[in-house]
């Protein structure tokens, strides 16, 4: 039976964990440091648990459990287990290799205790072993398998060390670019329009269109004009028919038939007359209601369309970032520029 098994015996018969040990061979005081060694272990792992994690980090425990009563061949088996089911969780993982390692080491299995101690190295190229929570031969074993795998593990450092200044230069890149839109010189134009009230007042939607209200003036427009072919109309055909009705020759039944379509005329001119007014009415009131002598318009403009003596320059005393978007006004000619 090799060192390393007559070592797990000896655990596993005296009942004693890995903690245990180390309190028998030192101190109390070296119990409470593997004590809150593990504590800071779960205090790195539980805020980061969703609740699929949660089912994981209760596996752990019970393969934790196992580990510290003794049983390292149902220890080792649960963490094996555990690390088959692809965990989310990279610092559950790292802790399920280390003591994975160990109970492999504490049943003889030295070759499957080597890979699963590479493969905590693998995603902690610079992880050491606590030699007061371990016996030294599991930190010696540990100590070898880095040593012998150093240049891998020195690869797998150099790819993780690149990672990371690839992420750093991607957030860098990002955060300079916001910087930049928030240098970004905006130009707008100011242009100021004056109305005449006399176009507010007139027909045919004169006053919508003045106002910017194009649709209604369209509406405006057609109608009156519609309203007033329909009333010019009819009025010709009113004088017609009543001149018709007036005549000597014409029979008694056609007399009374001409009576008849001047009356409708009438009545039709009369209707489209009135429409006509109150919709003339109707516009004078929306046009004066919305009348504004003066507006002022705003329009982004391009900016190689502005002047370059209206053009925002920075001096060398402007700060290299500034507070926020630059604005450029261009009034009546003059330019003017601001910062928010």
């Amino acid at each position: 039976m090799s060192e390393f098994r007559r070592l797990g015996e000896v655990c596993r018969k005296t009942g004693l964990s890995g903690w245990e040990q180390a309190r028998q061979c030192g101190s109390s005081g070296l119990a409470w440091a593997s004590r809150t060694a593990l504590l800071v272990v779960v205090a790195a792992i539980l805020p980061s648990v969703c609740a699929a994690e949660e089912d994981e980090y209760s596996t752990f425990l019970k393969a934790k459990s196992a580990f510290d009563a003794g049983d390292y061949v149902t220890a080792a088996a649960r963490f094996d287990g555990l690390l088959g089911s692809a965990l989310s969780n990279p610092a559950l993982a790292v802790e399920c290799h280390k003591y994975a390692g160990v109970a492999f080491l504490f049943i003889a299995d030295k070759e499957r205790s080597e890979r699963h101690f590479y493969d905590l190295l693998s995603l902690d190229p610079d992880y050491e072993l606590d030699p007061l929570l371990f016996p030294i031969e599991v930190v010696d074993a540990f100590i070898s398998v880095k040593s012998k795998n150093r240049e891998r593990l020195e690869e797998i450092r150099r790819a993780k060390v690149a990672e990371e200044e690839r992420r750093n230069a991607a957030q860098e890149a990002q955060r300079q670019s916001e910087l930049a839109k928030l240098a970004q010189t905006f130009y707008v134009e100011r242009a100021q329009k004056s109305r005449s009230l006399l176009v507010a007042v007139m027909p045919l939607g004169a006053g919508q269109f003045q106002n910017g209200h194009k649709t209604k003036g369209a509406l405006l427009l057609s109608a009156e004009l519609l309203l007033a072919a329909a009333a010019t109309t009819s009025f010709a055909l009113h004088e017609s028919l009543r001149r018709k009705a007036a005549s000597p020759i014409a029979s008694g039944s056609t007399l009374e038939r001409y009576e008849q379509q001047e009356v409708a005329t009438r009545v039709v001119n009369q209707a489209c007359l009135l429409t006509l007014g109150g919709v003339l009415i109707a516009g004078f009131i929306d046009s004066l209601t919305h009348f504004h002598a003066e507006t002022v318009t705003w329009r982004l403009i391009k900016e190689e369309d502005v002047p370059n003596e209206l053009r925002h320059r920075r001096g060398k005393n402007d700060s290299a970032q500034p507070n926020g978007p630059t604005v450029s006004l261009k009034l009546s000619g003059l330019g003017m520029t601001g910062q928010f």
